[in-house]
């Protein structure tokens, strides 16, 4: 790491049905300061041996534990470290309200959210959890970010289906934050070819009274793992603008693992 640099923690959170893994390319698309961590929900990824939380409150109080114990035990070891947000998607919504229970935890606020994807909070919000399987399985064939070979395995599909009910639910669940209000900027992200609607992103704005941006960029709504690079890109810049500092000069993408 440069010696001017600083370091920073980002908290990503994927889309209903995703894991932790699904942001593991993106550090070779960052400096070695910036730190990508993708949020492993219980019942996902490394974490399938737990129960699936398919309510609302309950998953971003033990979420918000959980970054708050692994923040203070990485900010013994790098002093002067912050932290950022990225959700994609249903993932979005839960991490801002994870990040306004982790600033009171903290009594620290992350340097910016970066809301990718996903209508706000009061946006209207289609209710998947209590589709049929085959309802569903049909809407994730239309969504486009299942693989095939999931979506045409019987035994495979019966083991995605119950993660992606209960993220739905507790996506569903999220309208109950329309009253959020916090004090740090946003990095609003949508896509051209996205069913979801640029307006319906923009809208959360509404939601903080700090400094929030708006960029629309190529591709549908699994952008971020497709062609993560213009999406890098803008995040690396807006952080070191909220950091206070200039992009570190010379150091082009792909930079070392850190």
């Amino acid at each position: 790491m440069s010696k001017n640099a600083y370091p920073i923690k980002l908290y990503c959170f994927p889309y209903a049905g995703g894991n932790a893994s699904v942001f593991r390319a993106w550090q070779r698309l960052l400096p070695s300061h910036i730190q990508v961590a993708g949020v492993e929900l219980p019942g996902h990824g490394v974490r399938m041996s737990e129960p699936l939380v398919d309510d609302f409150h309950q998953l971003v109080r033990s979420l918000a534990l959980r970054l708050a114990a692994d923040f203070k035990a990485e900010s013994a070891r790098k002093p002067g470290l912050r932290f950022a947000m990225f959700g994609h998607s249903a993932g979005a919504a839960l991490a801002l309200a994870v990040a306004a229970a982790l600033e009171q935890m903290l009594e620290t606020a992350p340097m910016r959210c970066f809301l990718c994807a996903c209508g706000h909070f009061g946006a209207p919000k289609q209710s998947r959890s209590h589709l049929s399987d085959a309802a569903l399985t049909d809407e994730l064939r239309r969504l486009g970010g299942t693989p095939a070979q999931v979506l045409d395995h019987p035994d495979l599909l019966a083991m995605v289906l119950p993660i992606l009910r209960a993220d739905f639910r507790v996506h569903e669940q999220s309208i109950h934050q329309r009253g959020l209000l916090v004090d740090y900027p946003f990095t609003l992200l949508a896509a051209r070819d996205d069913a979801v609607r640029p307006d319906d992103v923009w809208g959360w704005q509404n939601y903080t009274t700090a400094s929030c941006r708006q960029v629309l960029l190529r591709g549908g709504h699994f952008f971020p793992m497709q062609e993560p690079a213009e999406l890098i890109s803008h995040l690396r810049a807006d952080l070191d603008q909220s950091a206070g500092c200039r992009p570190l000069p010379n150091q082009p993408f792909p930079c070392e693992l850190p």
